[in-house]
């Protein structure tokens, strides 16, 4: 039967290293740059172009061209536009890679974020106030009618976002009044206070917002999709905002074009009487229309922009309204019909007219319209005509461009910071603990290659933030091979066979390492659930890693330590000799006094220093532009002097990174749009390259630091519940305490210090409570063995006790992860520092605390043994000595 278990435990393992090593796989294979010709321009021309600008690529087999980097595609690009004079000359794509065997199996490599591999970024609000308005009018009308017919007599009716207000003129028709209006309009709620009556917004509203909201994704999808961009990723985020990522692109004025307009045809004839309303064409001049509209957009099924005699020329094809069409033009042969544009953007409404030929014979359900005054103008007005007009307007308030160049830079410095603290890591472990030591190894590697795995299952997109939260979970996943390491020493010490300290190491072990797993679990679920972009990034892979950290560091090292001690491979436990067992044994409780006051201090400093200095809050929070460019030409008070010239009178300008590079922070303003700032700033300072260019509008600056908050408080309810139900209720409130106590001192030195304070660095210091919370579980969790061991000692002994056998522990894992997350701060770039920052405060600050404040705390609290251990209850049996 053991045999059995063993063989299953076996089985389970290589299955699991299998999956994760094929699923990696693909992410060695990135996607290939490539240039796809139009077909009108010869592969030979264009590659004479190319090597004359001493662009290196190949062509494939299909006439594809083929560059090494994203840099060179982009360059390649704008030197062929520039050789044949057509924009439309070549498209951008990424090709996979991927041998097609794993292709076959549905194991894809992870999708790059655009801080990886650059593109465009943009969050657009649904506008369906129009919606809410016609609905509100509409109810308005019914509420009145509904009254009028039952003679109950009313003073206002006030449509409000959310609710309808009725004010009647006698509170003695409320009950009437209500039970009139729930049987009469369905699903509705009415609240009733005297002689005002409140209504419920109606859920068909709700219905027709999110479906708004739907179709318009659906219009995107679509439109983007025609555009050709691969991986391009579109979600809803809350209930009126989308987000759009187009890893690859640059042109940012042309993608707000397209995702941006609202545009479609309508056919009306044109009034040879001249009596009706007139419309513009063109060329300037103005036709009267008649009034009926001959044929609406909606009914067109297919769109397509050709040259017809070297013109641009758009084909239309039709839907059911083909007959009927055919039977106006019929009956008008010989007038002229007009071909009216329309184009909603930025909740404005531009007409023209861009042809008005003469019916020359009865038309049918495909023919052509003229009047582009180009053929990207006839392909762009094909491609919005096939993707149909979107179902309510849409609203920038968020942009971004980050340029190829520094998502290369990223992933560079993502993979360095991962190597290097990985690499202390490794080296210690194998030092330290020996082979035990080296099993541990190889249980992070497999922890890194099945989060690898996991996230290319689930089609993730990896990040910047994703690769900081895979280092950060190489660092955390140490502690659970430090807990286990040292209880196996603990267990040898006592005088336990080899057998015998790796099975009690792990059992003892487990507890806390379920418990402390899963408190920072809950707090990176808190991220995914309320977080967005970056933060989600962080969470998604900070909690795959934490995920699969408890099978490597716990099930695999396991069964595999017990494995080479059955072959004989390991016959007794080599570790380096324990580093803390000439420590003496401290007093903790006795310091208390000295650490409270220490921490009061500290915590009045940091609510002195916040008000005064406040926090240099990045864009997420406050809205605004911000770009980041390269230059050697200018320094950063040239910059401003510069800036100055264009009206732009206040900007932070700062180096980021290496000294030709600057972040230039522009406030909110209404002089420009995103893009037109953009190019502003471009031709103040000639001679530099934007590398990114963001803007945020207010409301959602707004609305993340309100969502933060919220975060925080989700955060710290979740800690107090789950320690509550593990523990007791005093090491829940004092575990929490000492959790706002962390928060507070992180603040404070980002006040001091004036790093910026982005979405990024919150993650940081929202992880920290779970690392906290980590350190702080440990330390409870041998307080309760410690009750159950001895009868005699008292509670400040016995958490004394706790403190000091964990001591070892806490030093070892907060120094590995001190180490992971300085390599994220020295190699991680600039972006990264204030994430790393947070992050090496909290470490020390969450270290201090769970040491010195959460065990103090449960013990002034009035913390005693029989609040975890109940005292068993007398039996009643009398026996003899």
């Amino acid at each position: 039967m053991q045999h059995q278990k063993l063989r299953m435990r076996y089985a389970i393992i290589l299955v699991s290293l299998v999956l994760s090593f094929i699923f990696a796989l693909p992410n060695l294979f990135p996607d290939q740059p490539v240039l796809i010709s139009s077909g009108s321009n010869s592969i030979s021309s264009i590659s004479k172009a190319l090597s004359e600008k001493n662009i290196a690529f190949e062509i494939g087999q299909s006439g594809h061209i083929y560059f090494k980097s994203v840099d060179d595609q982009m360059l390649a690009r704008d030197v062929i536009i520039m050789h044949t004079q057509d924009p439309n000359a070549v498209a951008l794509n990424l090709e996979k890679r991927t041998p097609k065997w794993l292709g076959k199996i549905g194991a894809h490599a992870m999708k790059l974020g655009l801080d990886l591999q650059g593109g465009i970024h943009f969050l657009l609000e649904v506008d369906t106030s129009h919606i809410e308005k016609s609905h509100g009018e509409s109810q308005s009308l019914r509420i009145k009618e509904l009254l009028k017919s039952q003679r109950i007599r009313f003073t206002a009716i006030q449509e409000n976002t959310h609710d309808t207000t009725i004010d009647l003129l006698s509170s003695a028709d409320s009950d009437n009044a209500a039970a009139l209006l729930i049987n009469s309009i369905p699903d509705i709620k009415v609240s009733t206070n005297g002689s005002e009556l409140t209504l419920s917004q109606h859920s068909s509203v709700q219905d027709a917002r999110a479906y708004a909201v739907s179709q318009t994704i659906v219009s995107l999808e679509k439109r983007i999709n025609e555009l050709g961009i691969s991986e391009a990723t579109i979600q809803q985020q809350g209930d009126r905002y989308i987000s759009i990522d187009l890893p690859g692109v640059q042109d940012i004025v042309y993608a707000k074009n397209i995702i941006g307009k609202t545009a479609t045809l309508r056919f009306q004839m044109v009034d040879p009487n001249n009596q009706s309303p007139t419309l513009e064409t063109t060329d300037g001049s103005a036709l009267s229309l008649e009034p009926k509209v001959v044929l609406s957009g909606d009914s067109i099924s297919y769109a397509h922009a050709k040259l017809n005699d070297g013109l641009p020329v758009v084909e239309i094809r039709l839907d059911g309204q083909a007959d009927a069409f055919y039977a106006a033009t019929t009956k008008y042969v010989g007038k002229r019909l007009a071909v009216i544009y329309s184009e909603t953007k930025n909740n404005e409404t531009l007409e023209h007219i861009i042809s008005a030929p003469v019916i020359r014979q009865p038309l049918g359900d495909n023919f052509i319209i003229q009047g582009s005054a180009s053929y990207t103008e006839a392909k762009d007005l094909a491609l919005l005509l096939r993707s149909g007009a979107l179902a309510a307007p849409v609203k920038f308030v968020e942009e971004t461009t980050i340029g190829p160049s520094l998502g290369s830079d990223n992933i560079t410095k993502g993979i360095i910071s991962l190597l290097a603290g990985s690499s202390v890591i490794f080296l210690f472990m194998a030092y330290y603990y020996r082979t035990l030591g080296i099993m541990a190894n190889a249980a992070l590697c497999l922890n890194v290659i099945m989060i690898l795995a996991i996230l290319s299952i689930m089609g993730a997109t990896l990040t910047l933030p994703g690769i900081a939260g895979i280092v950060l979970s190489v660092g955390m996943a140490v502690d659970a091979n430090v807990l286990i390491n040292e209880r196996i020493r603990e267990e040898t010490i006592a005088g336990n066979s080899l057998r015998q300290a790796v099975t009690q190491g792990y059992e003892k072990a487990l507890s806390a390492i379920i418990d402390a797993n899963i408190t920072t679990l809950l707090v990176t679920l808190v991220l995914f659930g309320l977080g967005s972009g970056a933060v989600k990034g962080f969470a998604i892979t900070t909690c795959m890693g934490i995920l699969s950290s408890i099978f490597t560091s716990v099930y695999f090292t396991q069964t595999m330590t017990e494995l080479f001690i059955e072959k004989g491979w390991i016959r007794q436990v080599n570790m380096k000799k324990d580093w803390f067992v000439n420590i003496p044994k401290i007093n903790f409780m006795k310091l208390s006094k000295k650490a409270f006051t220490f921490s009061i201090i500290l915590l009045l400093s940091c609510l002195i220093i916040l008000p005064f200095k406040g926090i240099n809050l990045g864009l997420d929070f406050t809205g605004g532009h911000q770009i980041t460019l390269k230059t050697d030409q200018y320094s950063a008070e040239g910059i401003r002097e510069a800036l100055k010239s264009i009206n732009i009178l206040q900007p932070q300008v700062q180096t980021y990174g290496t000294s030709d590079t600057f972040m230039i922070k522009i406030g909110q303003t209404d002089s420009a749009t995103a893009n037109e700032l953009t190019h502003l700033v471009s031709s103040a300072l000639p001679g530099s390259t934007v590398l990114q260019s963001e803007f945020i509008g207010p409301q959602i600056g707004s609305s993340m630091l309100k969502s933060s908050l919220f975060a925080v408080a989700v955060a710290l309810a979740a800690t107090l519940a789950y320690v509550a139900i593990r523990f007791e209720y005093r090491f829940a409130i004092s575990a929490v305490i000492s959790l706002i106590h962390d928060p507070i001192l992180i603040l404070g030195i980002f006040s001091l210090t004036q790093i910026e304070f982005n979405l990024i660095a919150l993650a940081a210091m929202l992880t920290i409570l779970g690392y906290s919370i980590n350190d702080t579980i440990v330390v409870y969790d041998r307080v309760r063995e410690n009750f159950q061991k001895s009868l005699k000692l008292n509670t400040t002994e016995v958490i004394n006790d706790a403190i000091n056998q964990t001591l070892s522990r806490t030093v070892l894992t907060s120094c590995l992860t001190l180490t992971v997350v300085a390599s994220l701060y020295l190699f991680g770039g600039d972006y990264l520092h204030g994430f790393s920052l947070a992050l090496l405060i909290g470490i020390i600050i969450g270290t201090y605390s769970s040491i010195y404040i959460a065990g103090s705390l449960a013990l002034k609290l009035g913390l005693k043994r029989q609040d975890l251990i109940p005292t068993p209850e007398p039996t009643g049996e009398i026996y003899e000595s």
